[in-house]
């Protein structure tokens, strides 16, 4: 069960939409009409739709950020620890944001059971000529954190104010970091890794369900 939670989340960070050019394929063992099977993938679609759900988004994101935690929680120095959560968060949020998953397929091999084919497309987002977060990021977020604050202190200079204060400036950077990737994403004509994944699909007390 745990393990299944786990490739749900996964599955979260790796999909967005869903594609209605799906096909439908009738095993011999179905008795559904056309009109039935066509109703029953509008509900399977569905079902995959979950995964789009802003609770399950939540649940996973807050998951990660506990992995983060546990990954720089022995960091003492918390500046350098603030801007590596940032760099791999920021990241984070653009991939979830512009992920794509397509249900090509569904057959039916009973009236009850089905197997679904979806396509994950996750955007290269780091990929050579596909970067989002560059060599002249920081130059970026040093000219307009200049511009709304005042000349930006070093990251030697931050370490040596208080925890507050850090936190001010630190949140200042988060927020331009974001700004400039999400810019930069709609800039672009991004490419897509593809990959496909196989799930099986059972009606229980009247409701699809992933298996």
């Amino acid at each position: 069960m745990i393990k299944r939670r786990i490739a749900i989340l996964f599955l979260l960070l790796l999909s967005l939409g869903f594609s209605a050019q799906y096909k439908t394929i009738k095993g011999k063992n179905v008795k559904m009409s056309q009109q039935e099977m066509d109703r029953t993938a509008a509900e399977i679609v569905e079902e995959f739709g979950y995964f789009n759900s802003k609770e399950l988004k939540q649940e996973a994101i807050a998951e990660l950020r506990k992995n983060f935690k546990k990954e720089f929680g022995t960091e003492k120095n918390y500046v350098e620890k603030r801007v590596m959560e940032m760099m791999l968060e920021n990241l984070l949020v653009a991939v979830v944001e512009n992920r794509r998953i397509e249900v090509t397929k569904i057959t039916f091999t009973s009236d009850k059971k089905a197997n679904v084919e979806v396509q994950i497309k996750i955007p290269d987002i780091m990929g050579r000529g596909n970067e989002v977060i560059d060599k002249e990021i920081d130059d970026e977020i040093e000219r307009i954190y200049t511009k709304r604050y005042g000349e930006i202190p070093t990251f030697e200079k931050i370490a040596k104010t208080s925890k507050s204060e850090q936190k001010k400036i630190l949140d200042r950077v988060d927020s331009i970091m974001k700004e400039i990737i999400n810019q930069k994403i709609k800039n672009k004509t991004l490419k897509y890794e593809i990959s496909k994944e196989n799930y099986t699909l059972i009606k229980v007390n009247g409701v699809w369900k992933i298996q």
